[in-house]
């Protein structure tokens, strides 16, 4: 596989051999590429058009519905009994490569008669190439930007049991956390079943648990899940250093 970033499409065209061809400009001049089949994948547009939005009193921006951390719309009427008006699904601002799978429904259902609150900050992401990948949370560069110390450990799918028995060993786990509390600021997973393996990443960040408590959470063996523990105790032992040791 290979990836090429900072280029514009100049053009599609038919290479001498029949296939698809796309010709790219890069910073080191053009490039072209020629397959069976082409894949434009640039993302997402909102499918609001023809809804009566403006009228109905929501704001969008460019289309996407714009919305607070309770997901509710900038219409202040309420629905049935007690629910109010409130964006759902794929419409709602955020980015339209950010797609909570559920999240934005369960984070505005009335619990306890509270409406509860929207964590953008725990919002999982996934891509389901081969091998798929899953977010969440800080990049180590966002965690670096925004917090003084950072630590960081990863750990590859290659002698992982589990993954070996599939035969999909390609990829790694990579932990970023809080080099004083040990909060974990962000996990990113790729490899096999990387959108399933997020969302413990999910809930351990929810409760805002540090790199110690993901330690110490016991796993089955043999299970894909059971990688998650290797880095978080890397951590866990680099957070016990002084910190100019690490």
């Amino acid at each position: 596989m290979t990836v090429v970033t900072d280029t514009s499409i100049a053009r599609f065209e038919r290479a001498p051999d029949g296939r698809k061809q796309v010709a790219v400009e890069t910073a080191a001049g053009e490039r072209t590429f020629a397959a069976e089949e082409i894949l434009v994948a640039l993302g997402r547009r909102p499918a609001t058009r023809g809804l009566g939005l403006d009228r109905a009193g929501v704001e969008t921006d460019r289309g996407w519905i714009l919305v607070n951390t309770r997901m509710q719309t900038s219409n202040p009427r309420h629905l049935r009994r007690r629910r109010l008006h409130r964006a759902r699904g794929r419409a709602a601002a955020g980015g339209p490569h950010r797609r909570p799978a559920g999240p934005d429904h369960r984070a505005t259902t009335w619990l306890a008669g509270k409406l509860q609150e929207f964590d953008l900050r725990v919002v999982p992401q996934a891509v389901f190439t081969d091998p798929s990948v899953g977010v969440v949370g800080l990049s180590e560069e966002e965690a670096r930007a925004r917090h003084a110390s950072v630590i960081v450990a990863q750990e590859t799918f290659e002698d992982q049991g589990k993954a070996l028995t599939m035969g999909q060993n390609k990829g790694l786990v990579k932990m970023v956390a809080d080099g004083e509390s040990g909060e974990l600021l962000g996990v990113h997973v790729l490899g096999p079943e990387a959108a399933d393996l997020i969302h413990e990443a999910v809930v351990a960040m929810h409760y805002r648990a540090t790199v110690d408590d993901f330690a110490r959470i016991p796993h089955l063996h043999p299970t894909l899940a059971e990688i998650m523990v290797d880095p978080a105790e890397e951590l866990a032992e680099m957070l016990a250093m002084p910190a100019a040791a690490r």
